[in-house]
């Protein structure tokens, strides 16, 4: 903004307040009339997710488009930090081999997906890259359930013990 001849400073603020309180008086500020219609336009749909060979209980996940791509493209964390790619994955027949780095460590990985689109395996196998190198190999498997539970919103979940958690997906190959 540029202040004309013979034009202070404070009105200059007062204009530009004023002109900032009319736009976002015109932005929606009703956050779930936009998931109504997100949900119109991509209805979730509730997933089961349950580490193959664990002990660990399934969990239910309430899922868009985006979030369901997402389960296909898994990346590995170390100690909760997430891992940061390190260039782009080279693509494989029904999935991907990249590098990342995660907690000081560099990492190499693969993920392999197998089944249908709403009844399908993951497996993310992980490799430290060094002379004390490691693997670590999780497959989960993704079965689609049908539409979300009314009242669930895209993110919502259950916990192991079926107890829904009003927040968006946990770590997804974290222990």
């Amino acid at each position: 903004m540029t202040l004309r001849r013979g034009q202070s400073v404070t009105w200059a603020a007062v204009r530009l307040t004023i002109l900032t309180a009319a736009m976002v008086a015109g932005c929606e500020v009703r956050t779930d009339r936009w998931l109504e219609r997100q949900a119109a336009v991509d209805p979730p749909e509730l997933w089961r997710v349950e580490v193959v060979n664990s002990d660990s209980l399934p969990v239910q996940l309430c899922a868009d488009t985006l979030l369901r791509e997402g389960f296909k493209s898994p990346l590995p964390e170390v100690g909760g930090q997430p891992c940061i790619l390190i260039g782009e994955p080279v693509e494989t027949d029904g999935g991907r081999i990249g590098r990342c780095a995660s907690g000081g460590h560099a990492l190499m990985f693969s993920v392999k997906t197998e089944g249908d689109p709403s009844d399908f395996t993951v497996a993310l196998n992980v490799q430290t890259l060094g002379r004390h190198g490691y693997i670590v190999t999780q497959t989960r498997r993704y079965t689609r359930l049908g539409p979300c539970p009314q009242g669930w919103s895209i993110g919502d979940n259950t916990d192991q013990q079926g107890r829904k958690r009003n927040n968006i997906w946990p770590p997804a190959w974290g222990g």
